[in-house]
């Protein structure tokens, strides 16, 4: 990240690490009825700044050892590891950080032609391609599990023998992220999480737009998300492809979903 790039990204995630580190310190706000004027408990060696909170948690996030990183900046280990989880809710509050899947016919157009272009066949109607990721984490502790409300094997993944978190996500055709969602854990299918998301309610209402030559956009996607209300089978396109498309890309390829 360039020096310019940096201080343009502290300027806006600059309110939402106040906050954060604000709502982190676990101080009780004293003075005046409101609250009004207040002031922090005393720090020995003055407060961490913001841009320090910044670049410690860019430096862990990218893989940085916290033992390094608490020596370059002079801070605690646990600011290294709390700078990240403050850092993360700084990006998750802001605005301008939201990804969301599109809504106008422009961008979902400029996203299917995208995929007509490195498509073989030409399929001109695909605006986005989804599929699910298992998020590896450590087994959760029974605190954690009691706040989640769920006992820990809904966190365990039975094909891959791994904890984690079920993300699901649509991309475009150069693998940029256009929406995504990560409320359930391991055990639960694609299909499950998939419907839970916002994605999936936006879907259903009609979010995908109906193109000029009457092709209403689709998401690609695997067997997977195979639900009677979410789904048909692209008849039109499966000869082409089963013919014209390399094997390796048959399963990606065998359904379309379209909503709205």
């Amino acid at each position: 990240m360039s020096w310019d790039g940096f201080w343009r990204l502290h300027s806006i995630l600059f309110p939402h690490i106040s906050s954060a580190i604000d709502e982190s310190s676990g101080y009780e706000r004293k003075g005046g009825r409101d609250g009004g004027r207040y002031s922090f408990p005393p720090i020995p060696n003055g407060p961490i700044t913001t841009s320090i909170r910044l670049e410690a948690a860019l430096r862990y996030l990218a893989g940085g050892s916290p033992y390094d990183i608490m020596c370059m900046f002079g801070i605690a280990y646990s600011e290294v590891l709390s700078s990240a989880w403050i850092v993360v809710d700084a990006v998750n509050k802001c605005p301008q950080f939201h990804i969301s899947y599109p809504e106008t016919l422009e961008e979902q157009r400029k996203i299917a032609a995208g995929f007509e272009a490195v498509s073989t066949p030409g399929i001109r109607n695909c605006a986005g391609a989804i599929d699910g990721i298992l998020i590896w984490i450590q087994k959760p502790s029974s605190k954690e599990t009691k706040k989640a409300g769920v006992d820990h094997k809904k966190f365990l993944c039975g094909r891959k023998h791994k904890y984690g978190l079920n993300c699901q996500a649509v991309s475009d055709c150069r693998g940029r992220i256009l929406d995504i969602s990560i409320k359930y854990g391991g055990a639960s299918s694609d299909c499950m999480a998939f419907e839970a998301s916002d994605l999936h309610k936006r879907l259903e209402s009609g979010l995908m737009k109906q193109d000029a030559n009457n092709e209403r956009f689709v998401l690609f996607g695997d067997n997977a998300y195979l639900t009677p209300c979410t789904w048909r089978p692209p008849s039109q396109m499966l000869e082409v492809i089963r013919t014209e498309l390399p094997r390796t890309t048959i399963i990606f390829f065998t359904r379309s979903y379209e909503f709205g």
